[in-house]
């Protein structure tokens, strides 16, 4: 009897030392090891170029705004009038004589340009004229675009300036021809805002040095 209580006592110790070393090797919890993403330098590289089209994406489209925001910039004279009084010009030079123009409205030369199609020389052409007192003088030189027949033509304002005939009812102005070829220039005569007389002239504007070689030619000539 007392054997089998020994026995009986082995077994049990036994079993308490097995289940301890069992509940020792099996883990407590799951453990997990994630490695975090390395940003290396062609990643960088994208991510940078990434922000800087979206900056330019949204710099263009700003810019675009503002474009379209942008009022008109302001002539002296309406873009489509003077498209206008080119095809007008252009139709009578071609049906009509080149014929000399004395007087504009109330306005009359004393010193101008004679003709509606004219050649002069690059530098200051002086006008001089009579008018009526508070006469308002608007002077327009432009040019077309070079491809004068396509639909969509260009104008640019060389140089435009109002002026308003006083007591003295003299009327001056100088016209600056820097640009070497077509040119035009608009004269319109205005009284109480309503335009009363108008002429556009083609000018030619040839160099200065072509005068200089003819003048040249003349006194080798005159030898």
């Amino acid at each position: 009897m007392k054997k089998s209580y020994i026995i009986g006592f082995a077994f049990v110790w036994l079993f308490i030392f097995s289940f301890a070393a069992q509940a020792s090797t099996v883990p407590s919890g799951k453990r997990q090891t994630i490695s975090a993403p390395r940003l290396t330098e062609a990643t960088k590289g994208a991510e940078e170029n990434q922000k800087e089209a979206s900056k330019a994406e949204i710099g263009k489209a700003e810019s675009n705004k503002e474009e379209a925001d942008k009022p008109e910039a302001e002539t002296l004279v309406p873009i489509k009038e003077l498209l206008k009084y080119v095809d007008e010009l252009e139709e009578n030079l071609v049906t009509e004589e080149n014929t000399t123009v004395e007087k504009i409205g109330s306005l009359t030369w004393t010193e101008g340009i004679s003709k509606k199609r004219v050649k002069l020389f690059a530098g200051v052409k002086k006008l001089l004229a009579k008018g009526e007192k508070n006469n308002q003088i608007n002077l327009v030189l432009f040019r077309v675009s070079d491809d004068y027949q396509s639909t969509d033509k260009e104008v640019v304002i060389l140089q435009e300036n109002s002026y308003e005939i006083g007591a003295s009812r003299l009327f001056s102005a100088e016209v600056a021809l820097d640009r070497i070829g077509l040119n035009y220039l608009l004269i319109q005569v205005e009284s109480d805002d309503q335009i009363t007389g108008y002429q556009l002239y083609q000018i030619i504007v040839e160099d200065i040095k072509t005068k200089d070689k003819l003048e040249s030619m003349t006194l080798q000539f005159g030898k």
